[in-house]
Formats: C-alpha cells, structure tokens, sequence
C-alpha cells in the first residue's frame, strides 16, 4: 500500500511543471531504467509535444541493495560512485546527440537535468528530447507501400552514416 501512495505523489509531481513548462501528460514506454513520456506545452498559441525521458537509478521501487543482489556494485558504499559514473555517461551520451542536432534521421536532445533522490541513495537524470512516431504507428494498417519502406530504409541508413563519421557506434537503434 505505501508504494501505491508513493507512486501516487511520484506522479502528482511528474505531472507538475518539467523543464520550463512542458507538462507531463502520459506515460508512453520503459524498460529497465528509463520511462519516456509524453510532455507538452503551449506555445505561441499551439500545443507543442515531446518526450521527456527519465531515468532513474536505482529504478523507482528498488533500492541500493537490490543493485548488490544484482552484482552491480559490491556493496551500498559504492553506491555513490556507481551513481557519479552512470551520469557521467549519460551526459557524455547527451552531448554526443547534441551534435546531430542538423540531421533528420536522429532525435533531437533539447535539455537535461540530474538530482539526487531524497535519501541520496539514487539519482533521477530527465532528458527532454524530440517527440518520436512509433514505427507501429507510422505503418499503422500493415500495409506499407514499397516507396515508404525503401524511405525509411534510406533514413536510418543516412542516421547511422551520419554516426560512423562523428565515429560513434549506435548502441540502441530502433
């Protein structure tokens, strides 16, 4: 039951104000770190979408010692130290998609912020990147026809040589 109520208040606050205004409106997809959600705000008189990426280690439910059980870190003194190095990557990560901020075929990342949970045992990292269509979405009847498949082809193909000339080796493709 705690964790119902503390879930509650977790997502009272992520529908609150993220990252100057952007509203957090739903969950759109997670996996073993990371929820992506959809956030929005008006802009200009029009509502503007994009994803708000959080983060967060350990994953919201878990604590320090479940990550010893895993064999991730020995014990819970290495907790912080894990903590400092899985953000340094992200932000390395971060500024790397930075610099494709000219090429179509890879996400835009717009901001970043990090902070330290409560107990200082964790820490939550929220990116706020380029809205993307789900390819289920994209070729929602089934039926694509053979232009649209040879684009998207030609998309990711152009994304990834975009990647082999900054000499950066795509780890999550999708």
């Amino acid at each position: 039951m705690r964790l119902v109520v503390l879930l509650i208040m977790y997502m009272r606050y992520m529908k609150e104000l993220v990252f100057n205004n952007w509203r957090i409106e739903k969950e759109i997809g997670s996996g073993r770190y990371a929820t992506v959600y959809l956030a929005s705000k008006i802009v200009d008189g029009v509502k503007a979408k994009c994803a708000v990426k959080h983060i967060s280690i350990p994953k919201e439910g878990e604590s320090v010692e479940d990550l010893v059980k895993a064999g991730v870190i020995k014990d819970v003194s290495e907790a912080k130290a894990y903590y400092s190095e899985v953000l340094s990557d992200i932000k390395k990560d971060f500024m790397i998609m930075e610099k494709f901020e000219d090429n179509p075929g890879i996400l835009k990342c717009y901001e970043y912020k990090e902070e330290y949970k409560d107990d200082n045992q964790g820490i939550d990292i929220y990116i706020r990147m380029e809205l993307a269509n789900d390819i289920n979405v994209y070729f929602k009847d089934g039926d694509a026809s053979e232009a649209e498949v040879l684009k998207l082809g030609y998309d990711i193909t152009e994304a990834l040589k975009a990647c082999e000339k900054k000499k950066i080796i795509h780890k999550d493709i999708k």
